[in-house]
């Protein structure tokens, strides 16, 4: 068995294993009662924790890591970018997307959701303005942007997934992304003989993809199949709150939706992976990390699911 294939064995099967870890505490979590208990007025009077608390904070351990190894590929690139504003500045995205109030008046969403990326911004200009220099000011501050939206605003559509519904339909959404990783791989390495976009990344191909979508769209079934029969994708019973009430509702979900909902997040995580290989191509690198063996960088893990993020929220609000 290759090195490669084996590490990715060995540590794709814990992170499988964590998410699920993971999903299932911060499910009992947002179920515990805490009315009548000391934490019950330092959260606006409410009986139950917010939802995806525990989710939220394993985002911001991933968002810090990967600003940082995003720095790098800036500073790769020859950006002065700051590793520790670039990691604020991603934690400050995805702070905003899960404590802005989903209840508060129109006028006011706006201003508290834009407020911290200015925050974002101005930090990125004071560290470059520290420096005492002027090169590199206007990359400076494109840097520090990207990072909030590309590891904040939008990995936060996530927590926003998760604040109407139960965190297993959270899972099941990332399970899809990653599907399509794995049916890719394994196809591509089976039957891949044309090259997708050979000159942005020349190790995926048209047979990878197909079969990435093919397994993507199999698990979709699966989920939809499983849910309606056992009802284990549950949907918060108030949607607008980062609250939880304790209760869910259950809605089936049609075979038909479940095979378009894996097939369009097959395809766009594809796309995810390959803005990140853009992104690696034009700092002139091969992995964004080597943090995780086998796969490379946190980006090199996470560059999938980030992209569709937003689209899964649409489709399942």
């Amino acid at each position: 068995m290759p090195t490669m294939f084996r590490y990715r064995l060995i540590f794709g099967t814990i992170m499988v294993a964590g998410l699920m870890a993971l999903i299932f505490a911060d499910d009992r979590i947002g179920r515990i009662n805490i009315g009548g208990t000391f934490l019950q007025p330092l959260l606006l009077d409410q009986s139950y924790l917010p939802a995806g608390v525990l989710v939220v904070g394993v985002f911001l351990v991933i968002a810090a890591l990967g600003a940082r190894e995003l720095a790098d590929l800036f500073i790769a690139k020859g950006v002065p970018a700051d590793r520790t504003v670039m990691i604020i500045s991603a934690m400050l995205g995805l702070a905003t997307m899960y404590l802005t109030p989903r209840d508060a008046p129109g006028r006011l969403v706006l201003p508290l959701a834009m407020t911290p990326l200015v925050v974002a911004f101005l930090l990125g200009m004071l560290r470059h303005v520290a420096r005492k220099q002027t090169a590199g000011a206007l990359a400076a501050g494109g840097a520090t942007l990207f990072a909030a939206i590309y590891l904040g605003v939008i990995p936060g559509f996530f927590l926003l997934i998760r604040a109407g519904h139960s965190a297993w339909v959270l899972a099941a959404v990332i399970m899809l992304t990653k599907a399509c990783d794995i049916g890719a791989y394994t196809a591509g390495r089976k039957f891949g003989r044309h090259k997708l976009i050979p000159w942005l990344s020349p190790g995926k191909t048209w047979e990878g993809l197909a079969g990435g979508v093919a397994f993507s769209v199999i698990v979709a079934l699966l989920l939809a199949f499983l849910h309606n029969h056992f009802q284990w994708l549950a949907h918060a019973a108030d949607p607008t709150s980062k609250f939880t009430t304790g209760e869910f509702t259950h809605r089936p979900f049609s075979l038909a939706f479940a095979a378009l909902l894996g097939a369009l997040l097959a395809v766009l995580g594809h796309a995810g992976d390959l803005l990140e290989s853009l992104l690696k191509r034009d700092a002139g690198v091969k992995d964004s990390g080597s943090a995780i063996p086998g796969f490379g960088g946190v980006l090199d893990v996470v560059d999938s699911p980030i992209f569709i993020a937003p689209v899964a929220y649409w489709l399942l609000a």
